[in-house]
């Protein structure tokens, strides 16, 4: 019988089964993703590739180091260099965690915003099929935030679940159309439940905070109050749908963006992927889709008159080839339909990408 290798377990082995170095204290653990990819024409924009090969916006090393401390508590850090960051790096996890019973955990410190299915392990290339998840669902600018969690784990009969709450605060830059504004995210709190009964996992996930930003604010003051960044509510729905026979897999993602001001706009996503494993090679495809809704009225003219529409579909088609247990090399053609970039028509193209992905 073929064990059913789920992303879940993947991940769990890219940050716990292959260790630098072990006792019975201390593990460290890495990843790589080492990619490369070119544009068949300028004209769109897909992950900061153009028609020139380029090797760092798919590039990623991660490492992790987890220490138990004693008793209930241990300690656990996440340091990430993305290529398209210029290999800066950054603490995507530094939490410790509180044991409190074996189906009840609580988390403080920076921890993943578990926004996707793909959260967790969302630097870890190795733990899915393709290069990069699909930007049209994956598109939140940041992964990481500061805050508390709790997990609790729940049985019923041959159903697993899990409840996880959270609390915290984003307050950083994110880039914006090229442009770097500041963005504070207060009282962030969400609530996500995952169940699984083979071959079958549900996901359902909400997230809510309230949205300041001076930056923004001062840009878009011009227009009208509608576009004011203070204190208001952004809301973020997420559900996912999972089928995995060990040797087929189909994933449906669909997402859903709500902002009460205009700078930015309420958006809506899905991604539907399929996959069929055969020995080491995975041949994959996945359609993504992504819109924006602009407001109504005169709010919404101007949301269009800044640009703030956007509508994109992609076609993805890939190969992984999975050299050793810890390796996997990946070919990926991707074409992108921008059916309307920016408030106006937008252009089709392809992007032609490859990537060595490892854990050790």
């Amino acid at each position: 019988m073929k064990t059913r290798i789920t992303p879940l377990m993947l991940a769990i082995l890219a940050v716990s089964s292959s260790n630098v170095v072990a006792d019975d204290d201390l593990t460290i653990n890495g990843f790589l993703s080492a990619g490369v990819g070119a544009l068949s024409t300028d004209e769109i924009a897909v992950n900061g590739y153009d028609e020139d090969p380029g090797f760092k916006q798919d590039t990623v090393l991660g490492l992790q180091v987890s220490k138990h401390i004693q008793g209930k508590f241990s300690l656990t850090g996440q340091l990430v260099a993305r290529g398209s960051d210029d290999f800066d790096m950054e603490a995507a996890w530094a939490y410790a965690t509180y044991e409190h019973s074996d189906e009840t955990s609580v988390r403080f410190g920076r921890l993943r915003a578990p926004f996707f299915y793909y959260s967790d392990f969302l630097e870890v290339g190795y733990a899915y099929n393709w290069i990069r998840p699909p930007t049209e669902v994956y598109r939140i600018g940041f992964s990481s935030i500061d805050g508390v969690d709790v997990t609790h784990q729940l049985y019923f009969g041959d159903i697993d679940a899990s409840v996880q709450l959270y609390y915290g605060r984003f307050n950083e830059d994110l880039t914006i159309g090229g442009t770097d504004y500041d963005f504070d995210l207060t009282q962030f709190a969400g609530v996500v439940f995952n169940a699984s009964m083979d071959p079958f996992a549900l996901r359902l996930s909400y997230h809510r905070a309230a949205l300041s930003s001076t930056s923004l604010s001062a840009t878009a003051a011009a227009l009208n109050d509608d576009f004011i960044v203070d204190d208001d509510v952004t809301t973020f729905m997420e559900s996912a749908f999972i089928y995995d026979d060990g040797d087929n897999q189909v994933v449906i993602e669909l997402t859903a963006l709500d902002h009460d001001t205009a700078s930015l706009t309420d958006d809506i996503a899905y991604l539907i992927h399929y996959a069929r494993r055969m020995d080491q090679f995975t041949p994959h495809l996945t359609y993504a889709y992504e819109e924006d809704d602009v407001e109504s009225g005169t709010t919404g003219l101007l949301q269009q008159a800044a640009g703030l529409e956007n509508e994109y579909a992609s076609y993805i088609a890939g190969l992984r080839y999975d050299i050793e247990t810890n390796v996997a090399l990946k070919i990926e053609a991707q074409y992108r339909d921008e059916k309307t970039r920016s408030a106006a028509d937008g252009e089709d193209g392809f992007l032609y990408s490859a990537a060595v992905d490892m854990i050790f």
